[in-house]
């Protein structure tokens, strides 16, 4: 069975209903769907919303069929509980934000009875997973004459995500995290414009992940004047460059959030993580806060899918063996570094690049 599946979606928009008579499990008005939705001004890529069904059994019905089952999400206008109302398969063209495309992909879309339509990804639907997406043109109709869904087709479905977020610092300016690409430069600390060599995106769900795994916010400014420059979010898990009377260190997210404010979003239901790697562990700059790439340790390689697990892999070889190299600066375990934070001997260093090299020193005490 397959209860309370997770959809990740595209959500199209509310439109007029296509399914004008519920006499049948026949769609009507299908047509009104074709033509081009999302563009360069308003990516699809940024419209992925998670859609969470409440069923007793393996298959979705719409309502002219069966008693309908309820989803529920959230598009940006509040929580919704509504009803299945129609199932549509479509032929499409999707392109995708770095302008290559895929022709003749298949989409399963559905109305919910309240007019809100999604792109529901099945797991083959790789075309749907493979980048991200900045418009679909639908072009025809492949079946309009469906009653329901089987959920188990759904289950380990995710889309690539880039979801609007934080600025990483590049030679050339700020840039959106979502933007970057494997082999774009990104000003590091310690050696320089360096080469993204894997990028990745996972997307959680709660309660379906551990509530520990909720982001940490940084609020503008927290830590001192510009640090960060703007709201900051990251995983709890994500390390900030800082400072002890020892020298400098990285110390988790959580294990700072003592500071006036830094809190951990309980209220979240999801997140989508971004993270890049380079040929080596290194402190970039997020929003203007010093900050570590991506580490692919054991615990940091367990919380990967399996293909972004081969990914990393292919990419860095020596993973395998555990000799990836050393971290960018000493970690600190969670127990001292809230020791340190309680004590007032742990500072989140500002650091910012400048053309003579690097101005580094302590602001504002944890």
């Amino acid at each position: 069975m397959a209860n309370n599946v997770i959809f990740s979606t595209i959500f199209l928009g509310n439109f007029a209903d296509i399914d004008t008579d519920e006499s049948n499990s026949t769609t009507e008005s299908e047509a009104s769907l074709l033509g081009t939705h999302g563009g360069p001004g308003d990516k699809l890529a940024g419209h992925i919303t998670s859609v969470t069904t409440d069923s007793s059994d393996n298959i979705l019905f719409e309502d002219s069929v069966s008693t309908a089952d309820t989803w529920s999400y959230d598009t940006g206008a509040g929580p919704q509980v509504t009803d299945l109302d129609s199932v549509v398969y479509f032929t499409s063209t999707v392109t995708y934000t770095d302008g290559t495309s895929a022709s003749n992909v298949l989409l399963n879309v559905v109305q919910m009875t309240n007019g809100d339509v999604f792109i529901l990804m099945g797991d083959t639907h790789t075309a749907l997973a493979a980048k991200a997406i900045e418009s679909i043109d639908i072009v025809s109709v492949s079946n309009d004459d469906i009653g329901g869904i089987f959920q188990s087709n759904y289950d380990n479905a995710e889309f690539v995500c880039f979801a609007p977020g934080s600025r990483i610092d590049t030679p050339s300016g700020e840039r959106l995290v979502q933007d970057l690409r494997v082999g774009d430069l990104v000003t590091t600390l310690d050696n320089g414009p360096q080469p993204i060599t894997w990028v990745g995106v996972r997307t959680l769900t709660f309660p379906n992940s551990p509530e520990t795994q909720k982001p940490f916010e940084f609020k503008t400014g927290c830590f001192g004047p510009g640090l960060p420059a703007r709201d900051l979010i990251v995983s709890p898990q994500h390390r900030v460059l800082c400072a002890t009377p020892d020298g400098e260190c990285l110390a988790a997210a959580k294990s700072l959030a003592g500071v006036s404010g830094a809190r951990q979003m309980k209220g979240k239901r999801a997140v989508t993580y971004h993270t890049v790697l380079f040929h080596r562990h290194e402190v970039i700059f997020a929003n203007g806060l010093a900050v570590e790439s991506f580490y692919p340790g054991r615990r940091s390689m367990s919380l990967l899918s399996p293909v972004q697990r081969l990914q990393v892999i292919a990419k860095a070889p020596s993973v395998l063996n555990g000799d990836y190299g050393r971290h960018a600066r000493v970690p600190l375990k969670h127990r001292d570094a809230l020791r340190l934070s309680r004590s007032g001997e742990l500072h989140v260093h500002g650091c910012q690049p400048a053309q003579a090299g690097w101005l580094c020193g302590p602001v504002g005490a944890v």
